[in-house]
């Protein structure tokens, strides 16, 4: 056995380039740095042996080291282009980190939640200690169905839906409920990580989230609701 083994390690994967906003892992969300939401929300939880921000930015690096995480080295370009797998960023700071010291479960909470709670993490974690299942994520009942309302425009602007069934829906509530994933959190072990090409490799769970925590922030649109939806709570917490 072991000894002095980690239990809980969250991993904060922050890259630099990002295209859609300009910085936006250290945009400013009302006047808050976006990546200091996720920092935040993984002290309180108080779950974590250790909390890891792994970026390529010297920038994103020091806004983390304000918020109390050190960042001892900075992730290799080649892991933080466009077209960088994330999973590959997971494998190397998985094999990073375990030559420091073994754990046993492997937390990836993106910087684009920052509308998640600290008991939406804590409940996930038990969710997955009390199933089977390789890895959980975060879902949240979808707007659309791709069975009722959801289409697809070929170069000559035809639509066509984009699942077909063999009977007529006729409206949304007839449908199959779909999800859509809610990036709160991602919680695997690092066995299985090192393992699979992709994380739905394995047996996949979903841990339901309410939809008015599940953003996922893309956007200046996002950005802007959730603004709204942060000080919408701050004034009922009043």
């Amino acid at each position: 056995m072991v000894k002095n083994k980690f239990k809980n390690i969250a991993f904060i994967f922050a890259r630099g380039g990002s295209k859609g906003i300009k910085d936006k892992n250290i945009y400013s969300l009302n006047s808050k740095p976006l990546i200091a939401y996720t920092i935040e929300v993984a002290k309180e939880s108080n779950i974590f042996d250790d909390i890891v921000v792994s970026t390529d930015s010297k920038r994103i690096a020091l806004v983390a080291e304000s918020y109390g995480v050190k960042v001892d080295c900075l992730r290799p370009k080649n892991l933080a282009e466009d077209a960088s797998p994330e999973i590959l960023s997971w494998k190397y700071e998985i094999s990073r980190y375990q030559k420091k010291k073994p754990f046993d479960k492997f937390f990836c909470l993106p910087c684009t939640s920052p509308l998640r709670s600290k008991d939406d993490i804590i409940n996930m974690s038990r969710f997955f200690d009390n199933n089977k299942f390789d890895l959980v994520l975060g879902i949240t009942e979808s707007s659309k169905s791709p069975l009722f309302n959801m289409v697809e425009k070929d170069k000559n602007s035809n639509l066509k839906r984009i699942l077909k069934t063999d009977h007529v829906i006729n409206r949304r509530q007839d449908s199959i409920q779909y999800y859509d994933i809610a990036p709160a959190c991602y919680i695997t072990t690092p066995e299985y990580v090192m393992n699979v090409e992709s994380y739905f490799d394995g047996s996949i769970g979903g841990f339901e989230i309410p939809k008015e925590r599940s953003i996922d922030i893309d956007t200046i649109f996002d950005m802007n609701i959730a603004s709204y939806l942060i000080k919408d709570k701050k004034n009922h917490e009043k």
